[in-house]
């Protein structure tokens, strides 16, 4: 399950799982929080063609149910379950890479209303989320692939500097990306 972070992915995983019979692993792509994916950014973007062994082996281990964290184990987990249920918020822009890897993957891209996903944001200050569109324009791959017709918006947006503005064009982007990707 991927979308963007207050979107309905974490309530949506849960209805999923209603009867419990699946482990639920939240996010287990925060480099910020889980050391394992510390080589990613947030929001990081991987063309589906490209190699790269270290997401290659640690979604292996991810996929594989291997992979274990307190932070990205549910409270709801029990010792037995027959099969995964991963949402993670921060893997729209390598999705597809993941999907052409791991075929057998079932994906759900989860799309909310982007003014209710940026009022939710705005709310949760203190939570860790992108709040620059601008940034996306460090990753060279990304503005030749996806944002080379946009980069007078991006700009436009990020120096205006309102936030809700800001939320809703990185809304549009993360979810533009693998729409396109996924055809």
């Amino acid at each position: 399950m991927i979308g963007s972070g207050r979107s309905g992915t974490t309530w949506v995983t849960d209805m999923l799982n209603y009867k419990q019979g699946f482990r639920e692993m939240l996010e287990p792509c925060r480099p910020h929080v889980v050391k394992e994916a510390s080589f990613l950014e947030l929001n990081q973007y991987i063309r589906p063609n490209e190699t790269n062994a270290q997401l290659s082996a640690y979604y292996a281990n991810v996929f594989s149910g291997r992979f274990q964290h307190v932070e990205v184990d549910s409270p709801a987990n029990k010792l037995r379950f027959k099969g995964l249920v991963i949402k993670d918020v921060f893997a729209n822009l390598f999705a597809k890479n993941l999907h052409e890897q791991f075929p057998h993957v079932k994906l759900i891209l989860l799309l909310r209303n982007p003014f209710e996903v940026a009022l939710s944001m705005q709310r949760k200050k203190d939570w860790v989320w992108m709040t620059d569109p601008l940034l996306f324009l460090k990753h060279n791959d990304l503005v030749e692939d996806w944002l080379k017709p946009f980069l007078e918006l991006i700009k436009e947006v990020s120096e205006k500097g309102d936030l809700v503005e800001k939320l809703i064009l990185i809304w549009s982007i993360l979810n533009y990306v693998p729409l396109k990707q996924f055809d």
